[in-house]
């Protein structure tokens, strides 16, 4: 099992390679569409990525500095922190499997995973 989260500037190529190689239909997934957010908006798009094999969940997100947002824009934490979410709507994740049962339990080590790294 393996996590990971790919930073679009920094692994394009390997980010690109993974969406294709899990053949995933979710063009949203793709590096181009992340710049156009962090052209748009400034944020910082992300692809977290949980693989066991040739199974995997994918979960796009955009880490946003919390100084940002107007109502946070004075107060001392909103330069120290940032809050992680959705780009364009397109929430939720991306799972290889078919069967919901499944696809549950893979988004469980996934969450699992993502919940320890932070």
């Amino acid at each position: 099992m393996k996590f990971f989260i790919l930073k679009e500037d920094r692994r394009c190529a390997g980010l690109r390679s993974f969406i294709v190689s899990s053949r995933s239909a979710r063009y949203s997934l793709l590096p181009e569409y992340g710049r156009i957010y962090r052209h748009n908006h400034g944020f910082e798009p992300l692809l977290a990525a949980y693989q066991s094999g040739k199974k995997y969940v994918l979960r796009q997100f955009v880490r946003r500095p919390l100084r940002e947002l107007p109502f946070l824009a004075d107060m001392p934490d909103g330069r120290q922190f940032s809050d992680i979410t959705n780009r364009y709507g397109f929430g939720g994740p991306v799972c290889s499997a078919t069967d919901a049962s499944i696809a549950r339990d893979r988004y469980t080590h996934f969450f699992a995973e993502f919940a320890a790294m932070l």
